[in-house]
Parts: C-alpha cells; structure tokens; sequence
C-alpha cells in the first residue's frame, strides 16, 4: 500500500497519499463519480472509498486498507472463498447502486452509452488490479474513475483466469441484477491477456488501449502492466 505522503504515477493520472486519503487530478466526470460514492455511502455500501471533496483541482476519496491483487495472483483468488468474496461485493454493490439516478449533467470517463432506465453505472474497470485485500479479506474496489453506465451483465469481474458466469441474487423476483460465480461446467479456464484490460462488454478478458492503464490507490502501473503481461492461466478452485 501507498506510504503516507507518496506519489505513484501512471500513463494517465498520478495519485498521492495524505493521511488517510487519496488524491488524483480532477476531471469533467468527478462529479458523477462523487456522486455515485456519495449514493453508495448513503446506501451504507461500504467497500468503495468515500467521496470527500476537492482540493486545489485534486479529488480526495478515503483509503481502503490493504493491498491489491497483482500477478502471481494472491492465494485468496485462487480459492472457493475469495471467488465467493468477489461475487458477494457485487452483488452488494448491485443492490446498492439500482436505484442511483446520475445527475443530469453527468460526464463519465468511460461512456459507451447515455444512461436511462434499466442500465445501472458499472464500475468500469473491474479487475482484480483494483480489488483490495487485507489477508485473505476483500476490503473493496478502487480506481472508479471509468464509472459509466450500462447493464448489470456487463459489470463481471474480470478474473485473473476464472471463468465466470451469470447468477441471479436473493434479490426480489423482477427486480434482479446478476453475480458471478465461477462456472462449474468450465474445465479449462481463460487466459489472461497480454495488454491492459478495462471493462469490456461481456464477462471475458479483452485487451485495450495501454493509454486507459492509471495509477490506483497507489499502486505502480508499471507492476500492473508487468502482472498481466506474465500471467499464467488459474486452474479455477473446485
């Protein structure tokens, strides 16, 4: 985790630590991104930074303790409980972000297309580079920055190597948004790509531009970039 008082810089943005905060540049989708953490927070979503404010052009969220996941992959993703963990935070966040209506003015980083009713703000860069984990602990989601809306379907984690599929919650009947889980009728699981993956639009990896790879809860995009680049396929926990 980032030391109190450093700077970690990426191709797209550099973040620093102050205290118990992070801070990065602001940009024309802060807002909307502000106001999504501020949704959740009020929804009592707990594992995503608080939205606090800006300083001096800077945005400041809270610190989520802990550290992320980069290849060799830490053991709590190769097990039934992490992957549980994973599906479980989604789930959660999919119950706290349904009823979020974004601002009118709202920007976002990484729109593909305008919300309206039926599509919630995905995460948009689900990885497990911006998953943290204290032990054997998900502490939460970082990096929100390419928050964008789209449909519930589409904001699978991209796994380091586990097939994922769709399932429904314990949410009511017509009200339903997917988990993942992994997919027990995959033998041989995916591989990781070779470049820098955001979201896509299905729940398998797929590379994009090196231009989107940032800096996130001051973790080095260049250990990032080194962790896909060399990742070795996970046999996916039986």
């Amino acid at each position: 985790m980032i030391e109190d008082g450093a700077t970690d810089q990426g191709s797209v943005t550099t973040v620093r630590r102050v205290g118990e905060t992070i801070r990065r540049p602001t940009g024309a989708w802060t807002p909307a991104v502000h106001a999504l953490l501020d949704h959740l927070e009020a929804a009592g979503f707990t594992r995503a930074p608080r939205a606090l404010g800006t300083v001096g052009g800077e945005e400041v969220v809270s610190l989520l303790h802990g550290e992320p996941a980069f290849s060799p992959w830490p053991a709590a993703l190769r097990t039934t409980r992490g992957i549980r963990q994973l599906a479980a935070w989604l789930r959660q966040y999919h119950e706290a972000v349904r009823d979020f209506r974004p601002p009118a003015d709202a920007r976002w980083r990484g729109q593909e297309e305008e919300w309206r009713p039926g599509l919630i703000i995905r995460h948009g860069d689900l990885g497990p580079w911006n998953s943290i984990w204290n032990g054997d602990r998900l502490t939460g989601f970082i990096d929100w920055d390419f928050a964008a809306p789209g449909t519930p379907s589409t904001t699978s984690p991209n796994s380091p190597g586990t097939p994922y599929r769709s399932a429904p919650t314990s949410s009511s009947a017509g009200n339903r948004s997917p988990a993942t889980t992994p997919s027990a009728a995959a033998s041989t699981p995916s591989a990781p790509p070779t470049g820098h993956a955001r979201q896509p639009s299905s729940t398998r990896w797929r590379p994009s531009s090196p231009a989107r790879r940032r800096a996130s809860n001051g973790s080095a995009d260049r250990a990032r970039s080194r962790g896909r680049r060399s990742s070795p396929a996970v046999t996916p926990p039986r």
